[in-house]
C-alpha cells in the first residue's frame, strides 16, 4: 500500500520537471516565430523602401538629364543657328519649335502627308472577300458603266467589312453609283452617313468624308435645285477646315480651301489660320530646316551617294532587284531630297516630272544612285549660272529621264571617254571640283544592267545634257 503512493510522487515530479522544462521552450519557440515573422516584415519592408528610393532616384536623374537635353536643343537660340548657318530666314508662322525623331521624321507639329496616285489601291491585308467584292464593284462601275451591278457589289462588301475605312469606301461606292443612276435621295442619305458617322475617316488618298462629302451633297442640291447642303452648312464646314479640325495635307487643305470659297463666293482671306501656318512651317522645315539638321548629322543624300558609290564598287558585277515601280514618284522623291542642297548653293530648278508615266521594271536604290550622281555633278561642275533641268516624258518609242545643267560642259573630244572608269575630264583639272572619276562609270554600268540606254549632249561652258532612255517594257539581260 505504500508503493502506491511512493510512485505516485515520483510521477508528479517528473511532470513538474517535464512541464517546468518545456513550458519556458514552449514560450521562446513561440516568441522566436512571432518575432521572425516581424522581422521578415520589416526587412521586406525596408527592401521595398530601398528599391523605390533607388529606383526614383534613377528616374529623377533621367527627368534632370532629359530637361537638360532639351534645355541645349529645343529652344530658339539653336533654330536660329541652324538657319543662320545655312542662310535662311525664319518664315513668320506658328508655332515656332519642332521635334523629330531620330528617323528625322517631323512629330510634332502633326499633319498628314500627301498619298501618291499610284498607290492609292486595297490594303492586301484586308480580307478576301471584302477584296473580291469591291474589286467586281469598281469593275461594273468603271469599266462596264452599270451602276445597278456595281452597288450591289458595294452592299455586298459593306456587309463583310471589318474597318470603318472599309465600311466608308464601300458607303462611297454605293453614293457615286446611286448619284450617276440619279437616285438622288438614295444618294444623300450615304453622302450624309459618310459626313456624319465616318467624319474623320479618309479615303485611299487620305482625304476625309467630313471635307469630300459636303461637297457632293451640295453638288446634288445644284441637280435637284434643292437645298440639300446650303450656304450656312457649306461656310460652317469651311471654318472647321480653316481650324484644322481634320489633319490633312497642305495640298489638300489648298484645294479644299479653294474649292469651298469658289462655292461660298467670298473673297480670299489675307490673314493664315493657325493651322494654315502649321502646313507652312511644316513645309519650311521639310524643304529646308530638317535637310541641314541631316548635314550636320552625316545623314545628308552627299552622304548617301558616297555609301552607295562604295557600294558598288565593292560588290564589283552587281545584281540588281527589278520590280514594277513608280518611276516618277522615285524621281520626284529624290529631287526633293535635294532640293535644299540646290537652294543653298543658289540654284534654279525646273521640273517637267509626268506623273502618268507607267509603271516599268527598275531597281529602286539604283536609279536613286544615277540621279544622286547627275545632280552632284550639277551642283559640283556648275560656276556663275547655276540652273538645272529635270524632265520625265514618255514618248511612242520610250520612256525619256532627262537632267540638264549650264555647268561647265564637255569637250566634244572626250564625250567618248566619260564613262570610262577613272577618266577626269581635262578641263576639269584646274577647276575645284574633283572627283575619283568613277560616278559616271557607276551611271553606265547601272544604266546597262537595266538594258537602258544613256546619251550625251555637251558644249563647253554652256551645260551638258544627259539623257536616259528607259524601254516601256524593260527585260533583264541573261
Amino acid at each position: 500500500m505504500k508503493l502506491f503512493p511512493s510512485v505516485l510522487r515520483r510521477k508528479r515530479g517528473v511532470i513538474f520537471f517535464v512541464a517546468a522544462f518545456i513550458l519556458p521552450l514552449f514560450f521562446v519557440v513561440v516568441v522566436s516565430i512571432d518575432t521572425f515573422s516581424k522581422r521578415q516584415t520589416t526587412t521586406r519592408n525596408l527592401l521595398e523602401s530601398n528599391l523605390w528610393l533607388a529606383g526614383r532616384s534613377a528616374f529623377d536623374q533621367m527627368e534632370a538629364q532629359f530637361i537638360e537635353i532639351e534645355e541645349k536643343w529645343l529652344n530658339a537660340e539653336y533654330f536660329s543657328s541652324i538657319l543662320r548657318g545655312d542662310s535662311l530666314e525664319l518664315i513668320d508662322t506658328n508655332p515656332g519649335m519642332f521635334l523629330i525623331d531620330q528617323e528625322f521624321q517631323l512629330v510634332y507639329p502633326v499633319t498628314a502627308e500627301d498619298r501618291d496616285t499610284y498607290s492609292l489601291t486595297f490594303n492586301r491585308s484586308w480580307n478576301s472577300d471584302y477584296r473580291k467584292y469591291m474589286g467586281r464593284a469598281e469593275a461594273e462601275e468603271l469599266a462596264r458603266r452599270n451602276f445597278s451591278n456595281a452597288a450591289t457589289h458595294y452592299l455586298a462588301g459593306l456587309g463583310v467589312a471589318e474597318t470603318p475605312q472599309q465600311e466608308a469606301l464601300a458607303i462611297e461606292g454605293l453614293a457615286r453609283c446611286n448619284m450617276v443612276g440619279q437616285n438622288y435621295q438614295q444618294a444623300i442619305r450615304y453622302y450624309q452617313l459618310l459626313k456624319n458617322e465616318y467624319s474623320q475617316t479618309g479615303n485611299l488618298g487620305g482625304r476625309p468624308y467630313g471635307i469630300s462629302a459636303p461637297l457632293q451633297l451640295h453638288t446634288i442640291g445644284t441637280l435637284t435645285r434643292e437645298e440639300v447642303f446650303g450656304h450656312d452648312s457649306l461656310l460652317a464646314t469651311y471654318h472647321l477646315i480653316r481650324d484644322g479640325n481634320w489633319l490633312i495635307s497642305s495640298s489638300s487643305y489648298l484645294f479644299f480651301k479653294s474649292a469651298y470659297e469658289s462655292l461660298l463666293n467670298i473673297e480670299i482671306e489675307s490673314e493664315a489660320s493657325r493651322f494654315e501656318s502649321i502646313l507652312q512651317f511644316n513645309q519650311f522645315l521639310g524643304d529646308f530646316v530638317i535637310p541641314a539638321i541631316k548635314e550636320r548629322s552625316g545623314f545628308s543624300e552627299f552622304n548617301k551617294a558616297g555609301e552607295t558609290r562604295r557600294t558598288y564598287m565593292q560588290t564589283g558585277d552587281a545584281q540588281y532587284l527589278l520590280k514594277p515601280g513608280n518611276l516618277a514618284e522615285v524621281v520626284r522623291n529624290t529631287l526633293d531630297s535635294y532640293r535644299y542642297h540646290f537652294v543653298k548653293k543658289g540654284f534654279r530648278i525646273e521640273e517637267e516630272i509626268d506623273r502618268d508615266i507607267p509603271a516599268v521594271l527598275f531597281d529602286k536604290e539604283a536609279v536613286e544612285g544615277i540621279l544622286i550622281n547627275l545632280f552632284s555633278n550639277a551642283i559640283k561642275f556648275s560656276k556663275e549660272t547655276k540652273k538645272m533641268a529635270v524632265r520625265l516624258e514618255e514618248t511612242p518609242e520610250a520612256i525619256c529621264l532627262m537632267v540638264a545643267d549650264k555647268g561647265i560642259g564637255i569637250p566634244p573630244d572626250e564625250l567618248s571617254n566619260i564613262f570610262n572608269r577613272f577618266y577626269r575630264v581635262k578641263s576639269t583639272t584646274d577647276f575645284e571640283a574633283r572627283g575619283s572619276g568613277l560616278g559616271l562609270t557607276l551611271v553606265k554600268h547601272v544604266i546597262d544592267a537595266h538594258a537602258c540606254q544613256i546619251g550625251v549632249e555637251s558644249t563647253p561652258e554652256q551645260g551638258s545634257v544627259f539623257s536616259i532612255l528607259i524601254p516601256h517594257n524593260p527585260e533583264k539581260e541573261d
